[in-house]
């Protein structure tokens, strides 16, 4: 009898233990549970929130915005390159019928034709346009359209490709005396006839006998051509 109940009591105990190893375990894995529903709740709730961002900023009315300021930038340049095409067709149909301009009217056709081509330009290039004249050009005179060879040749012959590549127009006037430069970078590939260059020798031969200096010079990837011209008074 003795040992029945020393065997419940051995039974009994371990039922207990593992009752209690099982509660704690059971306990355990529930607290287990309750975190990874806790951090899923989080995640769901950060995803939440991801997307709303992720809307606004598709919706954001600034993004659209700064999207259609790029868009109009382009449009600008585009329109201003008509404008400044009008401009060069107005000068060459109306100034080219006198033998004589003022040397603002040139330059302004001048600057008009640099606009509209320098679009072409790379992003990496080095332009500039210097333009150092006084008010008194506008009482000197020169044949329409003489400067237009030199900016033409930078435009059609240039290589702007290059990391180190340029494009510098510099036009001065010193005591009635127009100096015109304009230096680019070029490729050896690219050839050109002369022809142009001829033809604009003898214009000035024509129209400005004996008052020009004209010299071209070559580097091994750059060609600068420089027109020193005596301009009389209207």
């Amino acid at each position: 009898m003795a040992m029945d109940q020393n065997l419940l009591i051995i039974i009994t105990g371990v039922s207990t233990t593992s009752a209690v190893i099982y509660y704690f375990k059971n306990n355990k894995s529930k607290k287990i549970i309750e975190q990874l529903q806790r951090q899923i709740a989080i995640y769901e709730n950060d995803i939440k929130h991801l997307e709303v961002e992720n809307a606004s900023a598709r919706l954001n009315p600034h993004l659209l915005k700064n999207t259609l300021n790029t868009i109009y930038s382009y449009s600008w340049q585009t329109t201003n390159a008509i404008e400044k095409l009008s401009e060069m067709l107005k000068y060459i149909l109306n100034e080219n019928k006198r033998k004589y301009v003022s040397l603002n009217e040139e330059i302004d056709f001048l600057k008009a034709y640099y606009q509209v081509h320098k679009m072409k330009l790379s992003p990496q290039t080095k332009d500039r346009l210097n333009l150092n004249v006084s008010n008194e050009a506008n009482k000197l005179q020169i044949a329409p359209l003489l400067t237009v060879n030199f900016i033409e040749n930078a435009f059609v012959h240039g290589d702007y490709t290059l990391p180190d590549s340029c494009l510098d127009i510099q036009v001065s006037v010193t005591q009635n005396e127009l100096i015109y430069q304009v230096k680019n970078t070029y490729s050896k590939v690219e050839k050109s006839t002369g022809t142009g260059i001829e033809n604009f020798k003898k214009r000035l031969n024509l129209l400005h006998p004996g008052k020009h200096d004209v010299h071209f010079e070559h580097t091994e990837n750059t060609f600068t051509a420089t027109l020193k011209l005596k301009l009389n008074e209207n």
